[in-house]
């Protein structure tokens, strides 16, 4: 059984303002609180959620720098990869300046942020259609099994642009969302810890959903009527209240990253916001369960720590 990671800090850029207030776009939070303004001038819109998100998530977690930094991302920078090919074209693939395909590169991400707070561990960028976040968070528990590093930063990063979003009818059923979320994760707890990574598993052979559920269970050891809620964007026969989280900010390919920080910041909380109306109860076992536009899907276990 692979290493349970620990949930030190969360931090999050989405349209969950703080945990009780949901806006119809993107919250951008006070960027200047964190980044440093001159920083700030050069970096793009999803580049400053991915940096305030992770700086966010290091500070409650009383961490400076990381030993690992792996980051999940779909689309990387759309913005700057837009912006590259349409001066590529004006210009008639002529005298391209190299800072847009610089910017572009999905590894920008990750890259951006090992520049900002001086990490010279491990850097790793996941990029998938699904599953980006998931592998990123198998390659840390991977990595601790292995004794590699012991603490890790974990992101899912994405961004919208009209032009995604005039093209998403054609890929995908739910509105089109963006947003950054990181977590903070040792392989032991700390006094500050909030939550716990207990497993997680994914499918990418198209497994029906309920075998794929009952596989899951049997690993970790699990009964149905140990779940609490469940974070899901499909009805998956688990009898617990469920949670559409792609409906609250809408859908990109590493939303579980935001599933996965809502559902640690829900335990230690021990409630849900208010909005949402669910019943109050003792919260111990949350299940994140995603499944994509082409069949793959996965499953992430959040739990109380004992």
């Amino acid at each position: 059984m692979k290493t349970e990671l620990y949930i030190n800090g969360v931090g999050c850029v989405s349209r969950l303002k703080g945990f009780e207030e949901l806006l119809d776009e993107t919250h951008q939070p006070n960027y200047k609180e964190l980044i440093p303004a001159m920083k700030l001038r050069r970096m793009s819109k999803v580049m400053r959620m991915s940096n305030y998100a992770a700086l966010t998530a290091l500070s409650q977690a009383n961490v400076e720098i990381p030993q690992a930094i792996n980051v999940g991302t779909g689309y990387g920078c759309l913005v700057d990869t837009e912006k590259f090919l349409s001066t590529l074209l004006d210009n008639n693939e002529e005298f391209s300046n190299p800072s847009a395909f610089i910017n572009s590169t999905h590894n920008t991400l990750a890259g951006s942020l090992a520049i900002l707070l001086g990490a010279k561990g491990q850097n790793f960028t996941f990029v998938h259609p699904e599953n980006a976040f998931e592998n990123a968070l198998i390659d840390a528990q991977m990595g601790m099994d292995e004794g590699s590093f012991s603490d890790a930063l974990l992101g899912g990063v994405d961004e919208k642009t009209d032009i995604l979003q005039s093209l998403s009818s054609h890929f995908v059923d739910s509105e089109i969302g963006e947003g950054a979320a990181f977590l903070s994760v040792t392989n032991k707890p700390l006094g500050n810890s909030k939550a716990l990574i207990k497993g997680v598993m994914t499918d990418s052979s198209k497994m029906n959903e309920t075998l794929f559920l009952e596989k899951f269970f049997q690993e970790m050891q699990l009964k149905k009527t140990d779940l609490d809620f469940v974070l899901s964007n499909a009805e998956i026969g688990t009898q617990s209240s469920i949670i559409d989280y792609k409906k609250l900010i809408g859908d990109y390919p590493t939303i579980t990253a935001f599933a996965c920080a809502f559902a640690a910041t829900i335990i230690e909380r021990q409630q849900t916001p208010l909005f949402l109306k669910m019943p109050e109860k003792n919260i111990n076992n949350i299940l994140v369960y995603n499944r994509y536009q082409n069949g793959s899907q996965s499953l992430i276990l959040i739990s109380k720590i004992a």
